[in-house]
């Protein structure tokens, strides 16, 4: 896994100390690997056990192995070997935060009325996990036409919640629901590819999967296989707990 990805999937977790040394080590990779844990922690007026402790959060066994992974990451002929389908599979399992899910399936399970909302190829997903969360008679929809989802979105109270599914992040619809969800004081569960983007500004939660978007011929053929992956692990301890 990235540098990048962990610190995504674990962002939440940080304090104001460690989204420095964070931000810090985005931008100075190549100083980073020649550093001490001592000199990187005297930058930040803070001591060793600091650096120690964002490293175990972000899944390092120590600062070393943080800086022996920069150094393949920062190597120019860096290949893996799997590749297409296998690599999306691979690093969204990678990027599965049990912590995270725990806190959708509290959420679900906490929640008055709840929505799935997806565009596009991402509307059958939706169309799926809605059913099977009914199966446990969870009060839990989705809407397949834009007006009819903005209508019941439009609704959504503080003790509601709203899962929207968006690998961009960006879509113009996804992100105005968000909004509108947001001012309402509803909560907000954003699955997204790990990537930068707007939707997950406004999530309460943020989940990611590995699925970079592909088209042939302007047709969007990115794979959604990594989307389902989330959702049924989110379905699975759900089904498990209640």
């Amino acid at each position: 896994m990235l540098f990048y990805e962990r610190i995504k999937k674990h962002e939440y977790k940080f304090s104001d100390t460690e989204d420095s040394i964070v931000e810090y080590i985005v931008n100075n990779k190549e100083e980073v690997v020649k550093l001490s844990i001592k000199m990187l922690a005297d930058k930040f007026y803070t001591v060793p056990n600091t650096i120690i402790r964002l490293c175990k959060k972000i899944e390092y066994d120590g600062f070393s192995q943080l800086k022996n992974n920069l150094k393949e990451e920062l190597k120019e002929n860096k290949n893996d070997s799997k590749t297409g389908f296998e690599l999306n599979i691979k690093k969204t399992l990678e990027l599965l935060d049990f912590e995270n899910i725990n806190r959708v399936v509290d959420l679900i399970y906490k929640s008055r009325n709840i929505i799935f909302y997806g565009i596009g190829q991402n509307e059958p997903l939706c169309e799926i996990v809605t059913k099977e969360l009914k199966a446990k008679d969870k009060n839990v929809n989705y809407y397949n036409q834009r007006h009819e989802a903005f209508n019941y979105i439009n609704k959504l109270k503080e003790e509601d919640l709203i899962f929207i599914i968006s690998l961009s992040g960006k879509t113009k619809d996804v992100v105005e629901a968000s909004k509108i969800a947001s001012n309402n004081g509803c909560k907000i569960v954003a699955l997204t590819h790990i990537c930068e983007n707007e939707l997950q500004k406004n999530a309460d939660i943020n989940l990611y999967c590995y699925s970079s978007l592909s088209k042939i011929n302007e047709y969007n053929i990115s794979d959604k296989v990594p989307i389902m992956i989330v959702l049924r692990a989110i379905t699975e301890k759900y089904w498990s707990i209640y």
